[in-house]
């Protein structure tokens, strides 16, 4: 190949390259310019979707859409004859679209066509209408039915939270407003409208049951969280009279925690006035709450309030009675007034002004109470008078009462003896019942204390890191300590029951985050003491005394021997024969040892001639509702 044919080939693949070079630029541009104008179109579609998303939006559009189809279609009318003016053609055009079969009677190729292109037009617009009215019919009965749509409320009750005892403070809520005719609760919980109106259904009885239980009060339910400002707006909670804040099942931390936190989210709403009443789980946390809520937050320790009155019954039979009777709106219950007339009046002249109540004590102006003050306690401004009465309008002060009474009679009060009390299960705030039951005893009494959730060499330590030293701050109570499951016989039977003065079955911590297997465990510690109880009956009515004889307690030997005399002379004189005889043994042998118990759930059945605690004490947060207001 020569010099010049080389050079020829070179240039001739040098312009391919250059027109390849060429081709691939131009298509370049053009996928360039495809891709711009593909962005450009999914970015018009994109706002297009954004603003068509709106309900509002897409009302107007079809409003827009009509009035254009109706406007040409009369304007095409018009041109093509069927109609005189622009006016008479909108009319038809809007009849075409607004009855499809209005344009069975047009004549005429052209009028025809427009007829049948307005009318198919219009079918599709009104079947876009129809949908959009169910669709938003739909939606609003969703909202309702969800509970989502806003309180337009004034002086309500609001409860914040759905719990078990939820139903019950309702219940009680609703006996106090029976006397005014009723009133409105609101109820504000992270939980389904439904599921809460099946809850408080079956709790009730059934629909037509609760209309009667509630005593005409009407109940409101909305789903939302009680730590969020926009949901607490939405139940009014800054026009309600009151609102309870009820403590969330589980762990105290967690239910503490998220008490705070509704705290925290009323206190932010503006014009909060109401009166609040926070309940807490565990003592320790309470002072975080005061202090977030100041004055505005009444705060509830419901378990240490519950601990405490299991100490007071278990000491003193039929106290727990007492308590279920006045803590609760049934019957008689406590009532604070001030009565401007009774200004002056010294607290001894106090109780004759009463007819239908029982005067108490005195809350001050500064919230302190004094219960059965002194006789010469002159009430002054702003003293409110607590009494004992059937409702807050059956009482009102009147003349002075004279009663014609004899010498007082003398009450020779009995020293203090020594007792032994059986402690079933380890509480979590197990410190303050001890500190309170050390203050009630003789010295020298005894608490044995039986549980497997502590190892014994570890409780002292663990009383200790809760702030009780046992060596140095008990001074009347020595603590047993006892290792064993309290729901099984044999270990039961390795303690001297018969001994104990009293006994308490506790919730132990181990279940509190479990109320059912809680509530049977304290039911199965139950059973099994009332059935050694039983089987002491029926050792100490058998007629020889073997089983009676081989007790080799003392103090066990000398109490069964006392009962069995007395039924058998009771036998004698024909009081009653054997089957009644080792009933009233058992019923003796109960009394000899009171037993109280800690239920958790109130709806957990307990056996007859029981007496029992129900968590967290819901007719409590009532009460402290209705004093402030009633």
């Amino acid at each position: 190949m020569t010099q010049h044919e080389a050079q020829a080939i070179y240039s001739s693949r040098q312009t391919n390259n250059i027109n390849l070079h060429a081709e691939d630029g131009h298509h370049f541009h053009q996928e360039k310019a495809v891709t711009k104008y593909s962005h450009a179109m999914a970015q018009l579609g994109y706002v297009f979707d954004q603003w068509f998303s709106h309900r509002l939006t897409q009302f107007l559009a079809m409003i827009v859409l009509a009035l254009l189809i109706t406007a040409a279609g009369g304007l095409g009318l018009w041109l093509v004859g069927d109609a005189k003016d622009v006016q008479q053609g909108t009319w038809n055009a809007w009849t075409y679209m607004a009855d499809p079969g209005s344009h069975a009677g047009v004549r005429g190729t052209g009028p025809q066509v427009v007829a049948i292109t307005v009318t198919i037009l219009g079918v599709l617009l009104m079947a876009a209408i129809l949908g959009f009215i169910v669709e938003a019919i739909q939606a609003k009965m969703e909202e309702l039915k969800s509970g989502l749509s806003r309180v337009v409320e004034s002086g309500h009750t609001l409860i914040l939270g759905w719990t078990h005892e939820t139903v019950m403070v309702i219940e009680e809520i609703c006996i106090a407003n029976e006397s005014e005719g009723g009133g409105i609760i609101v109820v504000l919980a992270d939980m389904h409208k439904q599921e809460m109106e099946m809850d408080m259904a079956m709790q009730l009885g059934g629909h037509v049951q609760a209309r009667k239980r509630l005593r005409g009060t009407k109940v409101v339910l909305r789903s939302g969280s009680p730590m969020l400002v926009p949901d607490l707006a939405k139940v009014s909670a800054t026009e309600a009279r009151a609102t309870l804040i009820l403590a969330e099942p589980g762990l105290a931390d967690l239910a503490d925690a998220h008490t705070l936190r509704c705290t925290l989210a009323l206190l932010s709403l503006p014009n909060l006035s109401g009166h609040v009443v926070a309940e807490m789980r565990d003592l320790d946390n309470e002072p975080l709450v005061r202090l977030v809520g100041g004055e505005l937050i009444e705060t509830l320790t419901s378990h240490d309030i519950l601990g405490r009155l299991m100490l007071m019954s278990a000491r003193e039979p039929g106290l727990a009675s007492v308590y279920a009777t006045v803590l609760g709106f049934v019957g008689d219950e406590f009532y604070a007034a001030h009565w401007p007339e009774l200004v002056g009046v010294a607290w001894r002249e106090v109780a004759f002004r009463f007819r239908t109540a029982i005067p108490i004590g005195i809350r001050t102006l500064d919230d302190q109470l004094i219960l059965n003050p002194p006789g010469d306690r002159v009430l002054e401004e702003g003293d409110e008078i607590v009494v004992l009465a059937e409702d807050n309008d059956t009482y009102a002060p009147g003349e002075r009462v004279v009663v014609e009474t004899g010498p007082p009679p003398v009450q020779d009060v009995p020293p203090k003896q020594k007792e032994m009390i059986l402690c079933c299960g380890w509480r979590r705030d197990i410190r303050d019942i001890l500190l309170q039951l050390d203050k009630q005893v003789a010295r020298g009494s005894e608490l044995h204390m039986m549980s497997d959730t502590i190892p014994l060499e570890d409780r002292n330590r663990y009383l200790k890191d809760s702030g009780l030293d046992v060596d140095k701050d008990m001074h009347n109570l020595k603590i047993v300590h006892f290792m064993g499951n309290t729901a099984m016989r044999r270990c039961l039977e390795s303690l001297p029951i018969a001994e104990y003065d009293s006994c308490m079955i506790l919730a132990d911590q181990s279940f509190e985050a479990q109320m059912m297997q809680s509530d049977s465990h304290v039911i199965a510690s139950l059973l099994q003491l009332r059935e050694i109880q039983k089987e002491w009956a029926h050792e100490a009515s058998d007629p020889h005394g073997d089983a009676l004889a081989a007790a080799s307690d003392a103090r066990a030997r000398a109490t069964r021997r006392s009962i069995m005399n007395d039924l058998k002379l009771r036998q004698q004189t024909g009081g009653g024969g054997m089957s009644k005889s080792k009933r009233a043994l058992t019923q003796r042998l109960q009394l000899a040892m009171p037993t109280i118990c800690e239920v958790l759930d109130p709806r957990t059945p307990v056996p007859n001639s029981t007496t029992a605690l129900g968590g967290p004490d819901q007719t409590s947060l009532a009460r402290s509702h209705r004093s402030r207001f009633g």
